[in-house]
């Protein structure tokens, strides 16, 4: 398993360039890119059974899971369960466009 690298700056969260070279397909961009990255992330912590990414939704962002655990939702049904810290951590929870919904769920 591998660990999510987040330090806190002043009151939020903050990811650096060693985080996302853990991340999948963000490991392949340059460091130029990296950076610019950098400046344009925001994490979110989400409460247990709150909606992170819906079905539809916004298909400009990407999701990682940093840290928790989340279940991904197609048509009404729970297709998995996604833990920080695993392989499947390491890509987007929801590829473009939007075809699921993910909740954060309680350990």
């Amino acid at each position: 398993m591998w660990t999510a690298r987040l330090h806190r700056k002043k009151t939020q969260w903050v990811v650096d360039e060693a985080l996302l070279r853990t991340l999948t397909p963000l490991n392949l961009l340059g460091a130029a890119e990296i950076k610019d990255l950098i400046t344009r992330s925001t994490v979110r912590k989400v409460a247990a059974g709150h909606g992170i990414g819906e079905r539809g939704g916004d298909t400009t962002s990407t999701l990682y899971l940093l840290a928790g655990v989340v279940e991904i939702i197609t048509d009404g049904e729970k297709v998995t369960v996604v833990s920080a810290g695993t392989e499947a951590a390491r890509h987007p929870l929801i590829r473009k466009p939007k075809s699921g919904h993910v909740a954060a769920r309680a350990k």
